[in-house]
């Protein structure tokens, strides 16, 4: 199958992370980027899977990539996610939504050809295309979404191949790998390394259209992150229903 750079002069890479719970998730994500952003690298960071889920990821799209490694639970490095400790899973999750910089760093390796990398959860969903981040992105370094004064949202982050980028990168995995890893660390440190490297680093500030939990149309990206606006169930079968829709319209052009 030939791929085209469509959208835009760049194939960008996008970057999906998560283990054996959240697996589900990674069907409906990958057809709405099949759907919205044909022709884009996905490179899938997993822990924990088996061999079937890795061939079934694999079988997604001829585009992706997928690394899976087995990690244990250290208490030494990491806070159980839940104090009840009901599951692998749970016991895990800081010691892998810490690791983006390391995701988008060895991304960047593996595909030393292309220039747009992005991070993002995996239960989230492409509503449109992107071709208004490409343009956003040019001649800067980094693209996140703040959240208050405190913290930026770890859900969605852009980066560019550029040394300053890569930079950023490198500073903010050296720092929220030090010491135990506890709940909202990687957005507090991303926070941090933005104040200390905003002179330098090139951002752009993105909106909320980025990672929105309020489902609007209007939107880029649809996060299943905020509970108060649905169960991950209810917002399961609200992503099925709106891949169909956005099927049906492609279909009918």
């Amino acid at each position: 199958m030939e791929i085209h750079k469509t959208y835009g002069e760049d194939i960008m890479i996008i970057n999906l992370y998560f283990d054996n719970k959240y697996f589900h998730w990674a069907d409906p994500v990958v057809r709405s980027i099949n759907l919205n952003e044909p022709g884009t690298k996905i490179h899938f960071h997993t822990f924990n899977l088996s061999d079937k889920q890795v061939k079934e990821l694999e079988s997604y799209s001829n585009m992706a990539h997928v690394e899976n490694r087995v990690m244990l639970f250290d208490p030494e490095v990491s806070e159980p996610y839940s104090k009840c400790g009901v599951g692998i899973e749970d016991l895990l999750r800081f010691q892998i939504t810490c690791r983006k910089g390391e995701f988008l760093l060895k991304s960047m390796d593996r595909f030393p050809d292309e220039s747009m990398f992005i991070v993002m959860d995996v239960d989230m969903l492409l509503v449109h295309s992107l071709n208004d981040l490409r343009n956003q992105m040019k001649g800067h370094d980094i693209g996140i979404i703040r959240s208050g004064n405190e913290k930026i949202c770890g859900g969605f982050i852009t980066a560019m191949s550029t040394e300053k980028g890569k930079h950023f990168l490198t500073m903010f995995d050296k720092l929220v790998m030090k010491d135990r890893l506890y709940l909202c660390k990687d957005q507090k440190t991303l926070s941090r390394v933005y104040n200390e490297t905003n002179t330098i680093v090139k951002f752009c500030l993105l909106s909320r259209r980025y990672l929105d939990h309020r489902f609007s149309k209007e939107s880029y990206i649809w996060s299943a992150h905020k509970s108060k606006f649905g169960t991950k169930k209810e917002t399961y079968q609200r992503y099925i229903k709106a891949l169909d829709q956005m099927k049906e319209k492609k279909n009918a052009k």
